[in-house]
């Protein structure tokens, strides 16, 4: 926790006691792996970023069979959640390759480097396209893009993921947090099921 204050580690992955009492400045994200069984916990997990007037995002991983927690969430807290888009694999990839190309773009005298090029690598690069080539070398670089993702089956098309996020005010969570303090709003998953949302607050 205090590497966490410190800056020292970017990522806490926590109980719901630090949703209490735990004073940690400039929260940019939280993250709910599962909405909790009361929604005195969800405001307090929230409560966590967008502190002081600030930016911050909420987001809470949900099955299909907890839509209607989800909408009591949304009557409670006077914030509407609208639905997103999990990215696939081949987005992630997409965008981690992108982040490479300012770096990539930098690069201006390269004559020490065309020096070490001897000819067994000319002759094998005379073989190869420039997208062949950079291929290649972002291979070497993001070995891990390399692997296939695993395909996952889903028992029915209301369980393909997804997401929703919503905008409110520390105002509207808090009023949601006293009127909903104590209810146990918690409902059973549905086995197979990988529906995914998330709250922007």
């Amino acid at each position: 926790m205090q590497a966490f204050r410190d800056k020292r580690v970017q990522m806490l992955v926590c109980t719901d006691v630090a949703a209490r009492g735990l004073d940690v400045k400039d929260v940019t994200h939280v993250v709910n792996y599962s909405i909790p069984r009361e929604l005195d916990s969800y405001v307090h997990r929230i409560g966590r970023t967008a502190r002081s007037g600030k930016a911050g995002v909420a987001m809470s991983l949900v099955t299909p069979a907890n839509q209607r927690l989800v909408e009591r969430i949304e009557f409670m807290t006077k914030s509407r959640m609208t639905q997103g888009k999990i990215p696939s694999s081949k987005d992630v990839g997409i965008k981690k390759v992108t982040s490479l190309l300012p770096k990539f773009e930098a690069f201006k005298n390269l004559s020490r480097m065309t020096e070490l090029i001897d000819k067994p690598w000319l002759d094998a690069l005379e073989l190869l396209s420039k997208q062949e080539i950079a291929s290649r070398f972002l291979a070497l670089l993001m070995p891990d893009l390399m692997k296939q993702p695993e395909r996952k089956s889903f028992s029915a098309p209301s369980e393909r993921p997804r997401m929703t996020d919503s905008r409110g005010d520390r105002g509207g969570r808090d009023r949601g947090g006293r009127g909903g303090r104590g209810r146990d709003f918690s409902s059973r998953g549905r086995s197979g099921s990988s529906d995914r949302r998330y709250a922007r607050n």
